[in-house]
């Protein structure tokens, strides 16, 4: 079971994260890991043997975000050790240069109390305890926000019903409304709808919609292949169709650890030749904490103006009125994050 599906059953399909901040995480470890931790995290992540291919992932990973006026993924990627480890220099330069990772030392034996406070403050996180006990932890947040910063003038907003994947209403969301050209899809393989909305200057990112039963699990196990398929696929409505997608926001935090172990890095987190090139004495993290937040609201996707001649239409309307997945990526098909959405505002 993949680590999107172990999240999808755990929270019932309302969920965010980001296993492109988690990969680039666990790699700085994995270049230097000992032990059998290396064989996991390299058969986990996919990483190949061959450095320079790896390093070019590493680069390639560190460009997906750009920011700007109008684009704003504020993300926390921090190792928290104690105070009293001393970290190899070289590892330091690689996790901080290659995967973005900030490393900062904190009284966790001296004064936990305050360690956690660290934590909570860092990245808003509100899990009842916090282990300590290998005097490291990782930490990893992100706050979509700002990437839609223009409202459509021409939005409408309504409360109306939510239904589940049988047609049974559940309860109500807020309901953004309005009529574009978008590109759009019917998956026959998948039974899915799927639908695309630039965001960002000039498009830079994507934001995918895709609704449909058994959409949720058939593209948590989907690799990347099936998704720059899908996304071929993708066709521009002939004429504006009717959009409607939930005001809501998503808020998500996980034990990523617990979450890792269950898909095979086990090591990393015990065994004291896993981090031994990396600190002295060995400080295998104790805890990995994820918090994500995804606010969609109606100040709001930049859609593209009408233009040119469309050959395709897909009906006339994207409704999400039950469960559905998204995803914002960057133009190199990496997933920033990755969400579901199957319970309505209102009950």
């Amino acid at each position: 079971m993949s680590l999107s599906q172990k999240i999808i059953k755990e929270t019932n399909g309302q969920y965010v994260f980001s296993a492109y901040s988690i990969w680039l995480t666990l790699a700085a470890f994995a270049e230097r890991a000992g032990g059998s931790a290396r064989q996991e995290l390299f058969e986990v992540l996919g990483l190949p043997e061959d450095e320079c291919s790896r390093h070019s992932y590493y680069q390639l990973g560190l460009q997906g975000e750009k920011f700007g006026l109008d684009v704003s993924l504020p993300r926390t990627r921090l190792y928290l050790v104690d105070e009293s480890i001393k970290i190899s220099d070289d590892w330091l330069n690689f996790a901080k240069n290659y995967c973005g990772l900030t490393i900062r030392a904190v009284p966790m034996k001296r004064n936990p109390q305050l360690t956690a406070v660290i934590i909570r403050e860092a990245i808003s996180s509100f899990l009842p305890s916090l282990n300590f006990k290998g005097d490291s932890v990782l930490l990893d947040s992100l706050d979509y926000k700002g990437l839609w910063n223009e409202a459509f003038p021409e939005t409408r907003i309504f409360r109306e019903p939510f239904h589940d994947n049988s047609g049974n209403v559940i309860g109500a969301v807020d309901m953004m409304r309005t009529r574009k050209r978008i590109k759009m899809t019917y998956d026959h393989t998948l039974k899915a709808t799927i639908a695309e909305i630039p965001v960002g200057h000039n498009a830079q990112y994507r934001f995918i919609f895709a609704m449909g039963d058994g959409i949720t699990e058939a593209l948590a196990s989907a690799d990347i292949d099936t998704l720059i398929e899908l996304l071929t696929n993708l066709n521009d409505t002939r004429v504006p169709i009717e959009i409607a997608i939930p005001r809501f926001i998503i808020v998500s935090e996980l034990d990523v650890r617990t979450l890792l172990e269950s898909i095979g890095v086990e090591s990393l987190w015990t065994d004291p030749m896993a981090t031994g090139n990396i600190t002295s004495p060995p400080a295998s993290p104790s805890t990995f904490i994820q918090r994500v937040t995804a606010t969609i609201k109606n100040r709001g996707a930049i859609l593209p103006q009408d233009q040119g001649f469309i050959q395709e239409s897909h009906g006339d309307e994207f409704i999400a009125n039950r469960p559905f997945m998204f995803c914002l990526l960057d133009d190199t098909y990496t997933v920033l994050f990755s969400g579901g959405f199957s319970q309505p505002t209102y009950k």
